[in-house]
């Protein structure tokens, strides 16, 4: 009887051994599940942060993108800044005939009426469309194309008037 009865004791401390041992598998399988999602919801924030160095200059207007060439200039500088210092390449490619060289790619003075139907000569900042393209696998900016040799500036005539962007 007593090597029955250490035995059942024997097998007693076996099986709460084995209980404790899954408890603590189970503990760290959530964590590791909890760390996973984190680390998926670090990834996805600095992703928006790194596109939305990008996408605050962009404008949109009937599922178009624009953007003003001042603007323009700013997110070239600024993607030969993250390929210099942290080797990260986001091509800019600007299909517009000179536009660096250009002050007239940058602004248009055009005749306007007010409301009152008085002319006014205005000078407005040019805007280009805009292409964006995401080929990283988690989804960063990799290209942007702008093109058109025409561009647009940004009038809203009155109320009622639902295209802000004008072509030139």
């Amino acid at each position: 009887m007593e090597n029955a009865s250490k035995a059942l004791l024997i097998s007693a401390e076996i099986l709460i051994g084995v209980l404790i041992l899954t408890v603590a598998v189970i503990i760290i399988t959530s964590y590791k599940s909890v760390t996973n999602e984190y680390g998926e919801i670090v990834n996805t924030r600095q992703v928006e942060s790194f596109n939305n160095q990008f996408l605050k200059y962009i404008e949109y207007e009937n599922g178009k993108m624009y953007i003003k060439a001042q603007d323009l200039i700013t997110i070239k500088n600024l993607s030969i800044d993250l390929k210099d210092n942290n080797n990260i390449d986001v091509q800019i490619n600007v299909i517009v005939d000179d536009f660096f060289n250009n002050q007239e790619k940058m602004y248009v003075q055009k005749d306007v009426d007010d409301e009152h139907g008085i002319s006014k000569k205005i000078t407005f900042p040019v805007y280009y469309l805009v292409y964006i393209e995401k080929n990283d696998p988690v989804g960063r900016i990799t290209k942007i194309n702008v093109t058109t040799s025409n561009g647009y500036y940004k009038y809203k005539i009155n109320e009622h008037d639902n295209n802000i962007f004008k072509s030139i």
